[in-house]
């Protein structure tokens, strides 16, 4: 779209998954995951913030403090899982409790985009909830045939 990309970290944390993102990962409650929290830049602004999860059974454990140190899809490339699609949800969401620092937006309305992403075999390779910032964003969506 033109705009300059960028991410900020917020925070990363190697933990066991809920009962939610095991049912979306398609793994056992409790599995160990790592989740990240990111805020997503388009020219310095904040346009969503994305909460990422990565099942680490079978990740290279080379990689593992690569992920959400930069593009998460360039580091499930480099591990051999770069998602070949995804499954997404879309909803509208208005929370207070989502995205943090002095760009967060007041009131707090989102499109959220939750996704899962899948390999060309077909797991699973990661859950997102991002939450892209109404009118900071725009979605053009194309349908065809």
């Amino acid at each position: 779209m033109g705009h300059e990309p960028g991410m900020e970290r917020h925070s990363r944390e190697q933990r066991p998954s809920t009962a939610v993102e095991a049912a979306k990962l398609g793994i056992p409650t409790g599995a160990e995951v790592l989740a990240v929290e990111r805020m997503i830049l388009a020219d310095g602004e904040a346009v969503a913030y994305s909460y990422d999860v990565v099942p680490l059974a079978g990740f290279p454990a080379e990689l593992v403090d690569e992920l959400g140190a930069g593009s998460l899809f360039a580091t499930l490339s480099a591990a051999g899982l770069m998602p070949a699609r995804a499954l997404a949800e879309v909803h509208a969401i208005s929370d207070e409790s989502i995205g943090w620092g002095p760009q967060k937006p007041v009131p707090g309305l989102y499109v959220l985009l939750d996704q899962v992403h899948f390999s060309r075999r077909g797991s699973a390779v990661a859950y997102s909830r991002t939450y892209f910032v109404e009118g900071r964003f725009q979605f053009v969506v194309l349908r065809t045939n």
